[in-house]
């Protein structure tokens, strides 16, 4: 370590450093009178500022300092420190870098392999992003001797990859959300559309469930409808604004937000210059439940009809588990327009079993209808 220091001084351009190197341990030495009063000062600063330098490394460091400390020297312990950090930090740097050129190629196979399939395609970006987090971690200057660096390395890559792959990778093997768009932000153009195409699918699903559970449908809109033209803005607004997503949330959850927006932008756009509302259209409870029971879903067009009917619903769910069962298979033909096979296949039972959901669960809704809001279904 002693001598790897003083090679690296040597390499610069200052004939003062040069000659100062001369100085080191095994070079003929000039009197330097000044070293002995701050010799315990520099060994605290030394322990006080490197406090995880192996033996070797520093009484290396310690020669160092030596052999560049000024012959006329006069200062007091914050002076003696900034000596001790100027020389030394750069020289444990260079050191630290030179060494991990040296070895880093051997562990380049190990990182190869450990990388799931989903991310080979793009092999160049992960084996630099995690070569740079395991140098992060590379401090050979602690370890007692330079022939602990294959071993130390293969156990960083063990700590390093493992981890990285968890916070880049979903459950099923495929690369997060943010994880594709931190990718296109990097180059790879590829990214924004499989991201994109993720989301075609996804847009149908999470845009009527925010508009349901936030009420954001105008009162005049058929809310099926108005999610799918929600969920069209929307993947044009990913198309357009993708490289705007900073990572301070969730990429699911700034895609809500986007849906949110746009759905009270174009909300406020279908109703302006539209005339007031005529005549409340009532459906009761057993209309609403023959209806479900075709391929067409009604309309209720009111939002305070809207309103109650969510909140109806709300306190059904919580119940039991049937009542949250019949909730869910309701939501699932109002909001999503889906038939019963799909609805059973979303719950995991049968056709039957949804029918009776809406048969037997309708007593209920009407009771809670008219203890908690005082109306029947015929009101509704």
């Amino acid at each position: 370590m002693r001598q790897w220091i003083c090679t690296d001084l040597c390499a610069g351009e200052s004939q003062l450093v040069a000659e100062w190197c001369a100085m080191a341990p095994g070079a003929p030495q000039k009197a330097l009178s000044s070293w002995d009063p701050y010799y315990d000062r520099i060994v605290e600063a030394v322990k006080t500022t490197y406090p995880e330098l192996s033996a070797e490394s520093h009484d290396a460091l310690l020669a160092s300092i030596r052999s560049n400390f000024p012959e006329t020297f006069v200062g007091d312990t914050k002076a003696v420190l900034g000596l001790v950090m100027r020389v030394a930090t750069p020289l444990i740097a260079n050191k630290r870098r030179q060494l991990w050129e040296a070895n880093k190629a051997s562990i380049l196979p190990m990182i190869r392999e450990a990388m799931p399939p989903a991310t080979r395609e793009f092999e160049l970006y992960y084996t630099t992003t995690l070569l740079n987090q395991i140098f992060e971690r590379f401090h050979p200057e602690t370890w007692s001797t330079v022939d602990e660096i294959p071993e130390k390395l293969k156990g960083l890559v063990k700590e390093v990859v493992p981890t990285a792959v968890v916070q880049i990778m979903t459950g099923d093997g495929e690369l997060r959300d943010e994880e594709l768009v931190r990718l296109y932000k990097s180059g790879y153009e590829k990214c924004k559309t499989m991201l994109l195409e993720r989301y075609a699918t996804k847009l149908h699903d999470l845009a009527p469930r925010i508009i349901y559970a936030k009420n954001l449908c105008p009162s005049m809109e058929y809310p099926p409808q108005f999610a799918k033209d929600v969920a069209q803005e929307v993947s044009l607004k990913l198309l357009q604004k993708l490289g705007s997503y900073k990572f301070d949330s969730k990429f699911e959850t700034w895609v809500g937000s986007i849906i949110e927006n746009e759905a009270k932008t174009l909300g406020a756009r279908k109703q302006f210059g539209r005339a007031k509302a005529g005549p409340r259209t009532y459906i009761s409870f057993e209309d609403l439940e023959r209806e479900l029971a075709d391929p067409v879903i009604p309309i209720i067009k009111m939002r305070e009809h809207r309103e109650i009917l969510r909140k109806v619903l709300q306190k059904h769910r919580a119940g039991s588990i049937k009542d949250a069962n019949s909730t869910d298979a309701i939501l699932f033909r109002y909001v999503e327009e889906l038939e019963t096979s799909e609805i059973a296949k979303r719950i995991g039972t049968t056709d039957s079993y949804v029918a009776r959901l809406f048969s037997d669960d309708y007593p209920k809704l009407r009771q809670v209808l008219t203890d908690d809001f005082g109306l029947t279904g015929t009101e509704l």
